[in-house]
């Protein structure tokens, strides 16, 4: 990849993501980062996606 593909590829990437985090706030849902340190984001998401399913999970159980 050319560096000017790079460089355009790169100004995408962080306008997607700003979309994404903009959606994110809007629906008042945590944005992961995942630019820094991966592996621990993408914990950190799995577990609030489990805390969110296991709490509604629960709130099924009293309908």
């Amino acid at each position: 990849m050319k560096d000017l593909e790079l460089l355009e590829s790169l100004k995408s990437f962080i306008s997607f993501s700003q979309a994404i985090k903009k959606d994110c706030v809007q629906y008042d849902f945590p944005f992961f980062d995942v630019s820094d340190n991966w592996h621990a984001i993408v914990k950190l998401a799995l577990i609030h996606i489990l805390t969110c399913f296991t709490s509604l999970k629960n709130l099924s159980q009293f309908k």
